[in-house]
């Protein structure tokens, strides 16, 4: 793709990289909804336009990261609701083992 006068990229490979840099800051950051938002933004731009090859390496790297965050955070939330799973299950166990799974006037499901 042709360089501008100035030697710089082309203004739509330069929104292209903001938006992308603004996905993976978010990513990084855990705001998915905005990372979705901007890969939304980005998505007509990346079908109406060629850009150059480093452009698209640069693009294709930021999203490799991006990509992996969201690989991470998907393994946490994982780990959080197998916690949550075997911390329910005692406390499920111990409520079996209370007075009519009763603690304090309270229903010991209701307190989970």
């Amino acid at each position: 793709m042709p360089q501008s006068e100035a030697g710089l990229a082309p203004p739509q490979e330069t929104d292209l990289d903001a938006l992308t840099r603004l996905a993976l800051s978010a990513a990084e950051r855990g705001d998915w909804d905005m990372a979705r938002r901007c890969y939304r933004q980005r998505e007509p731009m990346l079908r109406s336009q060629q850009m150059s090859a480093a452009a698209a390496r640069s693009l294709l790297a930021m999203d490799t990261a991006v990509h992996e965050r969201a690989r991470a955070a998907r393994a946490a939330v994982a780990r959080l609701l197998e916690d949550l799973a075997v911390t329910r299950h005692a406390l499920a166990q111990f409520a079996e083992t209370c007075d009519g799974g009763v603690v304090r006037g309270r229903s010991v499901d209701r307190l989970v």
